[in-house]
């Protein structure tokens, strides 16, 4: 597996990290991030001012992705954001970062798939 690349652009990719599981819970925890790049090679100057339109997009279109994921999960899933890093290093890759946390309740005879 290679990760994407710019010439994936624009990708979202979704890593699953951790869940928390057992008996004696009430709910299962799980720990996704996903990445999301976009390409963007346009560079804005004013004066001694940089802009680099491709942050500001990337942080837009993070924003669309979670709030489908938060507003189209059924049941009583509850996705809520941990975490956002953004890096824009990489010019004209700019990449977007969000540590998900989903809580499901844990229901008898439920199948959980992620």
């Amino acid at each position: 597996f290679s990760p994407p690349s710019e010439a994936d652009a624009p990708f979202i990719s979704i890593y699953r990290d951790k869940c928390t599981q057992g008996e004696r819970i009430n709910e299962w925890i799980y720990k996704v991030e996903l990445e999301i790049g976009l390409k963007d090679n346009a560079v804005n100057t004013v004066g001694d001012k940089v802009e680099q339109t491709g942050l500001r997009m990337v942080e837009e279109f993070g924003n669309l992705v979670y709030a489908e994921l938060r507003d189209n999960m059924n049941c009583n899933i509850e996705v809520s954001v941990a975490d956002i890093e953004w890096d824009e290093t990489s010019h004209p890759l700019y990449l977007a970062y969000y540590g998900l946390i989903i809580r499901v309740p844990q229901v008898i005879g439920a199948q959980i798939n992620l």
